[in-house]
């Protein structure tokens, strides 16, 4: 179906008296007749009232083109004075925001006015930074405590398998078959094939003819000292028998500790060149049980305290790595469980603490490249005076936070930071640093 038919050039001339004018004209000529003459003035009457009804439509949309120029410029007046920088940002880029649609203006008014009316709210909420703090620091005790029985399940369900290990060695023993018992629960669960009977493995014969003295004295260093990496243990029995760490001098009677259920294993993975994954060693309770034997009062255990405060097995080795770093650079009173501080964005809670020309320096540690951490580094600044000291397991992690300090906090704050890997490859920063980015 075709559209409504276009009126003709000059139509709307002829509305507005046209056809007023030709009737004039008729009833004007002489000769007409009178009918004609009625039919043409009342031709002539409903002509004036379409062209005055016309007229009256055009005032009508005259005035309404006037109210919303009107109210337009009223949106605008009030789109700048509540939100005057979004507007100006608009404008700024290029968007013309004065010729938008009355309901878009409106829209961006809303908008924006809401968000600063929530932000009011939350501003006047005075209680809001204490509950804050509140809830973080119950969430920290929650964690700490979550850590704390994660380890203590870990031990339980360790001694619960030694026991039924040794249990079975005993009922296997009665009909002439002994079995070894897992070394830890780290290690593979899958069992080893049974040998002829009445007879131990190879490896299972070898343990056994570990001496009770060594297995003690793997127990009284774990237990007077709290060391718990497996390389650090196994490097203090190297110093005290006079071997190399490396030797089966130092790691039998370790692996005997292991299997006779003295000792858990929990491995975690490193990011710098050697053995990438590594172990830290626990006293069980048994083992524990032994050094009081032995006369030896357990003290806290690396791992079992560092788990309280760090986050991974992972990051706590990073962690203990760079504070072992720092003593053997000249720094005091090194400790890895320092206690939180106060700064003026909150409460800063840094993974090493140590002393230095007299002065305290909070270092942070960290593996992850992605996280969201902008506060922790303007608090790690504040505590430091201006400086934040990092250290990340290699070059690639280190490049890319100290990019991400830089990015979230500009040029402020000076970074100082190295990695193990370029450490222990020996590279220094100025005049022998161990801090090779100093920035």
């Amino acid at each position: 179906m075709s559209g409504p038919a276009q009126l003709p050039a000059g139509f709307e001339d002829l509305l507005r008296g046209g056809f007023r004018t030709n009737g004039q004209e008729a009833a004007q000529r002489p000769g007409q007749h009178p009918t004609r003459q009625i039919s043409v003035a009342s031709t002539a009457m409903d002509v004036q009232q379409m062209s005055d009804m016309l007229d009256a439509q055009f005032r009508l949309r005259e005035a309404a083109q006037a109210s919303r120029v009107h109210a337009i410029r009223a949106l605008v007046t009030t789109a700048e004075a509540l939100c005057p920088s979004q507007w100006d940002a608009e404008k700024r880029a290029g968007h013309s925001p004065e010729e938008w649609p009355p309901e878009h203006i409106g829209e961006f008014v809303v908008r924006h006015t809401l968000s600063a009316l929530q932000h009011g709210y939350l501003a006047q909420q005075t209680d809001l930074a204490a509950e804050y703090e509140r809830t973080s620091r119950e969430l920290t005790a929650a964690n700490g405590e979550l850590s704390r029985l994660k380890l203590q399940l870990q031990h339980a369900q360790a001694v619960a398998r030694n026991a039924a290990a040794q249990s079975g060695q005993t009922a296997q023993g009665k009909h002439g078959v002994r079995a070894v018992a897992q070394a830890s629960p780290a290690e593979s669960a899958e069992s080893e094939p049974a040998e002829v009977a009445g007879e131990l493995t190879d490896g299972a014969k070898e343990l056994e003819a570990v001496s009770p003295e060594r297995i003690d004295a793997v127990i009284k260093v774990m237990a007077a000292t709290g060391l718990s990496r497996s390389d650090e243990v196994r490097e203090r029995l190297a110093v005290e028998w006079g071997a190399r760490r490396s030797s089966s001098r130092v790691g039998l009677p370790v692996r005997a500790a292991l299997h006779r259920g003295l000792v858990d294993t929990f491995p975690c993975i490193v990011e710098w060149p050697g053995e990438r994954t590594r172990q830290f060693l626990v006293l069980t309770p048994a083992g524990r049980a032994r050094a009081v034997e032995l006369g030896v009062v357990p003290v806290e255990s690396e791992f079992e305290g560092g788990m309280k405060l760090h986050k991974t097995a992972d990051h706590l080795y990073l962690v203990l790595k760079t504070a072992d770093i720092l003593s053997a650079d000249g720094y005091e009173a090194v400790t890895y469980l320092p206690e939180c501080l106060q700064v003026a964005d909150g409460e800063y809670c840094p993974d090493i603490a140590a002393r230095k020309d007299g002065r305290i320096v909070y270092v942070e540690c960290e593996r992850s490249q992605i996280k969201a951490r902008e506060a922790k580094w303007t608090r790690a600044a504040e505590a430091n005076g201006g400086t934040i000291y990092l250290v990340t397991p290699n070059r690639k992690i280190m490049d890319a936070i100290t990019s991400e300090i830089k990015a979230t906090t500009g040029s402020e704050h000076k970074i100082w930071a190295f990695n193990i890997s370029e450490h222990a490859a020996g590279s220094r920063g100025p005049n022998g640093s161990i801090w090779t980015h100093q920035r």
